[in-house]
C-alpha cells in the first residue's frame, strides 16, 4: 500500500512538472533582452550574465575569440542585432521559423501579450518616408505571421513616422508560455526524425 502511495505521489510529480508552463519573456529597445521562467527558476538567455567575465579572461588569446562566432552561427546574429536592423532581423528570423518546420511549436505557444512601437526618425523627411516604408513592408508581415501561427491573446503593432525627430525610437514587448510536454514531444519528434533521414 505505501509503495503504491509513494508511486503515486511521484506520477503526481512528474504530471505537474510536465503541464506546467516554461515562460519566455522578449523585450527590445536597443538590443534583445530575453529570459526564460520555468516554475521558480528564471535564466536569461541573452544577453549572457557572465559574458563579460568570460572576455575579459579570455581576451589574449585570439582563437578563443573567434570560437563563439563560428559555433553560433545566424543565431547568434540575429541576436546580437542592434537597433532598427536588429529588430527587423529578429522579427523576420521568428516569423521564417513559424512558417517553418517549426510550425507545431507555434501552435502550441501562447502569445499573452505582444507590444511593438516603432517611431520612424531621420535626418529628413525624404530618408523618414523610404525608411517608414521599408518597416511597414518588413514588420507587418512579419507580425501577421506570428500571431497567426501561435495562440495570440492580446497584441498591438504600430510603426508611425515622425518627421520632427532625427532618431527612431523602438519598443517590443512580447510575453509567451508554453507547456513543457509540449517541448519534449517536438523535440523527441525532431530527433526520430533527425535519425531516421541519416539512417537512409
Amino acid at each position: 500500500m505505501t509503495v503504491i502511495i509513494v508511486l503515486g505521489m511521484i506520477l503526481a510529480v512528474i504530471t505537474l512538472l510536465l503541464i506546467s508552463f516554461v515562460h519566455v519573456e522578449i523585450v527590445f529597445t536597443d538590443q534583445l533582452l530575453l529570459t526564460i521562467r520555468y516554475l521558480f527558476i528564471n535564466y536569461r538567455v541573452f544577453p549572457p550574465q557572465e559574458q563579460k567575465k568570460k572576455r575579459q579572461k579570455t581576451t589574449p588569446p585570439e582563437k578563443k575569440e573567434k570560437e563563439p562566432e563560428d559555433k553560433s552561427g545566424k543565431l547568434k546574429e540575429l541576436l546580437k542585432g542592434r537597433g532598427l536592423s536588429g529588430l527587423l532581423s529578429l522579427l523576420g528570423g521568428l516569423s521564417r521559423l513559424a512558417a517553418s518546420s517549426a510550425k507545431r511549436l507555434f501552435s502550441h505557444l501562447i502569445i499573452g501579450r505582444f507590444f511593438l512601437s516603432v517611431r520612424v526618425a531621420g535626418e529628413d523627411a525624404a530618408e523618414t518616408a523610404v525608411t517608414y516604408g521599408r518597416v511597414c513592408a518588413a514588420a507587418y508581415p512579419a507580425v501577421s505571421i506570428l500571431v497567426q501561427a501561435a495562440r495570440c491573446k492580446r497584441y498591438e503593432a504600430h510603426i508611425f513616422p515622425d518627421f520632427n525627430e532625427k532618431k527612431t525610437e523602438i519598443c517590443l514587448q512580447s510575453r509567451a508560455r508554453i507547456r513543457l510536454v509540449f517541448l519534449m514531444w517536438i523535440g523527441l519528434s525532431t530527433l526520430i526524425q533527425g535519425v531516421k533521414i541519416l539512417k537512409t
